[in-house]
């Protein structure tokens, strides 16, 4: 890699980590467009790298959270048997996928991470309804299990973390507090992501995709790059999380929209 590749997935590691302790998300959004369209590498090296932070990314948010005490242990646990599952199903279906194909598909993504986030900034009108619960918790095992498979699914197809559907599920349909929600999705987050990352990195080696942008498509770059974005996302990640229950989350939300709105434009259009 160049030494301009490597300052860029440097700060992109460190917005990747402070958003994805801040929101609870895995950083994906931010990482693999910059992978993909900013480096020109291949979708499934951008996935394979970006699932790989999410590993080392979902750690520290989670430790931050528990000691916090904001974590839903009982909400977690029914949702992780369905998300594991589905995450393995999710990246078997991405390597039958053209990188061509998966781009459009993670572009229709981000189109609805930029519509739950604008939902979520003009609830905020609403007196608490971006901090508080919409009512009673309800967290049984169906609806945890659906959450969970839906999360899984998705992490492992899109090679996202799952957090930017994961808090707006867990928030609307088990009635968690924002920040409950967010510390739901980071501990689920610690136990899919490794799972997602190695079956990623098997189905890597298979491929046989010719080199993009001066990047190989193999499970050795792809470590490589995660190495360099982790490096800035690890305390970043811890930073988000302890700014989560200082930070008013709305003004992160703007600009996360924004960010959003731009990825979304690259992936879709180029």
């Amino acid at each position: 890699m160049t030494s301009f590749a490597v300052a860029i997935l440097i700060v992109t590691g460190l917005v990747a980590g402070l958003l994805a302790g801040l929101l609870g998300i895995g950083g994906s959004v931010v990482m693999i467009p910059v992978i993909n369209v900013g480096l020109g590498a291949d979708y499934h090296l951008a996935q394979a790298a970006a699932m790989c932070v999410n590993v080392v990314v979902a750690v520290p948010a989670f430790i931050k959270h528990y000691k916090k005490r904001a974590i839903r242990f009982d909400v977690a646990g029914r949702m992780l048997p369905g998300a594991l599952v589905a995450i393995v199903f999710g990246v078997m279906l991405s390597d039958r996928l053209p990188s061509d194909v998966l781009e459009r598909v993670f572009g229709v993504f981000l189109l609805y991470a930029v519509f739950i986030n604008a939902r979520k900034l003009m609830d905020h009108r609403k007196a608490g309804a971006i901090e508080e619960g919409d009512g009673p918790t309800h967290a049984d095992w169906v609806r945890c299990t659906l959450i969970g498979v839906t999360v899984g699914g998705a992490a492992g197809l899109l090679g996202i973390g799952g957090g930017v559907i994961a808090v707006a599920l867990i928030h609307r349909f088990c009635h968690l507090p924002l920040r409950n929600s967010v510390a739901v999705s980071s501990t689920v987050m610690c136990l899919t992501a490794p799972v997602g990352a190695a079956r990623k990195l098997i189905g890597l080696e298979a491929l046989h995709h010719p080199p993009q942008g001066g990047l190989p498509v193999d499970a050795p770059t792809a470590l490589l790059v995660a190495a360099v974005l982790a490096s800035t996302a690890i305390a970043a990640s811890y930073a988000g999380a302890h700014l989560t229950h200082k930070l008013p989350v709305v003004y992160v939300r703007v600009v996360f929209t924004v960010l959003l709105v731009v990825a979304c434009v690259k992936m879709l259009v180029g």
